[in-house]
């Protein structure tokens, strides 16, 4: 999933390299973009906690439920998954909108979250960028929780804000205000590291959103105003 503070400008929907999607202010702008494995896309609108499936032109306004929510993934069954930012907890949707559930709840004890900003699933994990606690939470595709990763010895994440599984269950982590992408396996191993602060490409300034498919990493350099692809050596 790419996640990024965009409003009228062209986003990449990284499962298909040539499709672009347009958001409107009528819309209110998208804090994320979400595409699941059947081809549909969905988009949110953290503000006003809305979520508009592009591909049958369906919207659900789930302000009563969420509050200030920052990440959106489509499950491999097609249920939506919503980092619900503001409540520090990821929510459960069906494709009509009905509550199924969710997992987290504000604290720094395993399971629990402090401001999640994005979240993504396999079909054996999901993984939330856990912003507040300087890590990454894997739990269940249905929430049980697994594990927590805070990044290697001596060398922990700070403020990862965007997070993707690929298909060999690789975790991608958009490790913020360290200006770096990391990605370790599901026990917690680091494997690679990409980045370091700067400007110049292959370097970043806050990268906030991630996605990896077909292997390519896609991520979102929010203070270089740009999109970074790099091959994921898969």
């Amino acid at each position: 999933m790419i996640a990024a503070l965009l409003t009228t400008l062209p986003l990449l929907v990284s499962s298909d390299l040539g499709r672009w999607i347009e958001t409107y202010d009528s819309r209110g702008g998208a804090y994320a973009v979400a595409a699941g494995p059947d081809g549909s896309v969905a988009t949110l609108d953290g503000d006003v906690g809305r979520i508009h499936i592009l591909s049958n032109g369906d919207t659900f306004d789930l302000s009563p439920i969420l509050h200030q929510p920052r990440g959106l993934a489509l499950r491999h069954d097609g249920v939506m998954l919503v980092a619900d930012t503001g409540h520090h907890r990821v929510m459960f949707f069906d494709i009509d909108g009905s509550l199924l559930g969710g997992c987290g709840g504000r604290g720094d004890e395993d399971y629990h979250l402090r401001f999640p900003m994005d979240v993504d699933a396999s079909e054996n994990h999901m993984v939330v960028a856990d912003a507040g606690n300087h890590r990454v939470q894997i739990y269940t595709p249905n929430g049980k929780f697994i594990r927590s990763i805070g990044g290697a010895p001596g060398d922990p994440l700070r403020r990862p804000e965007g997070i993707a599984i690929d298909e060999e269950e690789r975790i991608w982590v958009a490790d913020t205000h360290n200006h770096r992408v990391v990605c370790f396996t599901v026990d917690g191993t680091e494997l690679m590291s990409l980045g370091s602060w700067g400007t110049f490409p292959g370097q970043f300034m806050e990268p906030s959103g991630i996605d990896v498919r077909k292997s390519r990493v896609i991520v979102t350099d929010r203070l270089n105003h740009r999109v970074q692809i790099f091959d994921s050596g898969s």
